[in-house]
């Protein structure tokens, strides 16, 4: 939230083809989500055949989302972002740590709404004893 440091995230996440991302730059805050790569838990999910670290992270992120909207606070995942350069911002190298995603957090505009969304019906999407053909 110290708006030079978030500045710098910014400028270092959203540059050329991710300048896209750019508007999450004028949230309050920037907060970034950062994987520990963990070699056990590494070979644990490659001998599982899931990405356990990714899944664990990804429930991390939105139990963030959760407790957010908790709070009042609007969130916005971001993952087209430069990993890489936020790597250097942030000193990351050498500390097992690499950046998975960004979230652009604030207070939703009083007069804002979420956009209606076109969900499709349970029975499309859920399958009891069977799978879809």
């Amino acid at each position: 939230d110290d708006p030079e440091r978030k500045a710098k995230l910014a400028e270092a996440a959203f540059q050329g083809v991710f300048a896209v991302s750019r508007w999450a730059a004028k949230a309050p805050v920037l907060v970034c989500l950062l994987l520990k790569e963990h070699l056990l838990v590494k070979l644990g999910g490659s001998a599982a055949g899931s990405p356990l670290q990714f899944l664990d992270a990804g429930i991390a992120g939105e139990h963030f989302a959760l407790a957010c909207a908790e709070q009042g606070l609007g969130t916005c995942w971001i993952g087209w972002f430069d990993a890489r350069a936020v790597s250097r911002m942030l000193e990351l190298r050498g500390r097992g740590l690499r950046p998975l995603a960004l979230f652009a957090v604030g207070y939703p505009a009083p007069d804002s709404q979420l956009r209606p969304r076109r969900r499709k019906g349970l029975a499309e999407i859920v399958y009891w004893n069977t799978l879809p053909r």
